[in-house]
């Protein structure tokens, strides 16, 4: 390869290097936002629980099929995570009869290529999560009847992702004691409803904490193979400049040597 391509590989594995290290940057900021909010959200379930613990303790959801709700993300750049999301809701599938709602615009393409059927997909409710529009998309799942079960990675830490599923309502049957008194009747239900939307929501952000740990490792792999590529071109263009330079003077002392013999005759 000639010099002028080993420097035009290395301008754009540089270039890509740049990049690849500002999505770095930024995934770092988003990771702390998400994980401040998802602290956040543990300290208010944490007491909510508490109190729901014992109140209607039999109470599942509505009658019906399961409801199979997998978060992925909608970008890419996270390595193996959608499809380990979507792996794991296949095998609830083959085991229970569930609708299945699908978020995040890679998931919806993953089941659409196995040839799974959502009655419900969204997109825009995993792309930068707030409160207001989870509580909309769980209206919309609840609308499809039936007990709710999430298909997520859960987040253990940057490195590690757990693909697993879980029931939305995880407050056990007949767990805990009625330690509280709620009025008006209507309460404790309503305070239920809540409670699953802050969940849903809370597994919504812990989903996203996976993607941005998952995303971060493969960013990290990227600018570290960045480095290496270039430290490599970098080496080859000086190896090219030396065979260049050696060349050149050998051609100097070609020519002299032939002048210096032309003269002597």
């Amino acid at each position: 390869m000639s010099l002028l391509k080993f420097r035009s590989r290395l301008r754009t594995v540089k270039s890509l290097n740049s990049i690849f290290a500002a999505l770095q940057v930024v995934t770092v900021v988003r990771t702390k936002k998400v994980r401040e909010q998802y602290r956040g959200l543990e300290r208010y379930l944490g007491p909510m629980r508490g109190v729901l613990r014992g109140q209607a303790a039999g109470d599942r959801g509505p009658a019906g099929p399961k409801v199979l709700v997998v978060i992925t993300s909608n970008r890419g750049l996270c390595g193996n995570f959608n499809k380990a999301a979507v792996g794991a809701a296949e095998k609830f599938l083959k085991d229970h009869d569930a609708k299945l709602a699908v978020l995040g615009r890679t998931g919806i393409d993953l089941c659409g290529r196995r040839g799974l059927r959502p009655a419900l997909t969204e997109s825009a409710a995993v792309e930068k999560p707030v409160f207001r529009s989870a509580a909309r998309l769980f209206d919309r799942i609840r609308a499809l009847g039936g007990e709710v079960y999430v298909a997520y990675n859960s987040f253990k830490s940057t490195v590690i992702q757990e693909p697993k599923v879980v029931p939305l309502d995880d407050l056990g049957v007949g767990a805990g004691t009625n330690e509280f008194l709620l009025e008006p009747a209507e309460l404790p239900a309503a305070l239920k409803y809540h409670y699953l939307e802050i969940r849903f929501y809370y597994l919504v952000l812990e989903s996203q904490m996976g993607e941005l740990g998952a995303r971060l490792m493969v960013l990290k792999g990227a600018v570290d193979s960045s480095d290496e590529m270039a430290h490599d071109l970098r080496l080859a263009i000086n190896k090219a400049r030396q065979a260049n330079i050696t060349r050149e003077l050998l051609e100097i002392v070609s020519a002299a040597e032939a002048v210096s013999g032309g003269s002597e005759e």
